[in-house]
């Protein structure tokens, strides 16, 4: 009985926490999510809806997200590489596995960019055996792109222009914006080609770069893809150069 009581409480105190998480989240306070943290397991244990642990996951990735790029700091807060894992566990949980690939390569990106180049590696390799498993294409081009990218900047340059050019067959391939994922391919191998002095296959790509980011820029005008405009302009400068 005192059991079923404790339980009881439990639930309504955890009730009241997940109203303030939400609470917190549509008013874009970051503070107000941060302070519960340490409820965070205890939260995604205790909602039974897949959308609300997905939610809850998410507030506290944003939440942390917006304390790194501020002023601000909260000695409870999550790494964001810790948030990246219980994600990836979570959405295997859940059996979304496209999901849990694309969680795979964002904490695969995040580790390598911390120094922990081992470790991304094996996740980036995880995210590309989820893909060819299920079909996921972007997964399994965004995984080459990281494990290619890794292999270049490490001097194993014949394996990452391999990786690197399945990251792009791939993107032609996936699902979703395909010309917007072989843009971002293409960016990637056309970087590394020049880094590692592989001109004689830049041209057409950076032709087919060049005519892909201005049929975006145009339709779509937005800041991204003018980015995407100039690196165009860049690449096409850089290959008079060469030539």
């Amino acid at each position: 009985m005192l059991e079923r009581i404790a339980e009881v409480k439990r639930g309504r105190v955890l009730e009241d926490v997940w109203d303030s998480v939400k609470a917190a989240y549509a008013a874009r306070d970051a503070g107000g999510i941060l302070k519960w943290e340490w409820r965070m397991e205890e939260l995604l244990e205790y909602l039974t809806e897949d959308a609300d642990r997905e939610l809850c996951l998410g507030a506290f990735l944003d939440a942390n997200a917006v304390a790194e790029e501020s002023a601000f700091t909260s000695q409870d807060a999550f790494s964001e590489i810790r948030l990246q894992k219980r994600r990836v566990e979570l959405m295997g949980k859940m059996e979304h596995f496209r999901d849990q690939g694309e969680a795979m390569c964002t904490c695969g990106d995040t580790l390598v960019f911390d120094g922990q180049r081992r470790e991304g590696e094996r996740y980036f390799q995880k995210a590309r055996d989820v893909g060819a498993a299920h079909g996921f294409f972007l997964v399994e081009s965004r995984a080459c792109a990281g494990l290619g990218e890794l292999a270049v900047s490490e001097g194993r340059h014949e394996e990452g222009l391999e990786l690197l050019r399945n990251s792009v067959v791939a993107a032609r391939l996936s699902e979703g914006d395909v010309d917007t994922n072989e843009v971002v391919a293409l960016r990637i191998l056309i970087n590394a080609l020049f880094e590692t002095s592989g001109i004689g296959e830049v041209e057409p790509l950076v032709l087919r770069y060049r005519e892909l980011s201005n049929a975006l820029s145009e339709s779509r005008r937005t800041v991204k893809f003018i980015i995407s405009g100039l690196y165009s302009f860049f690449f096409s400068a850089r290959l008079h150069e060469v030539l």
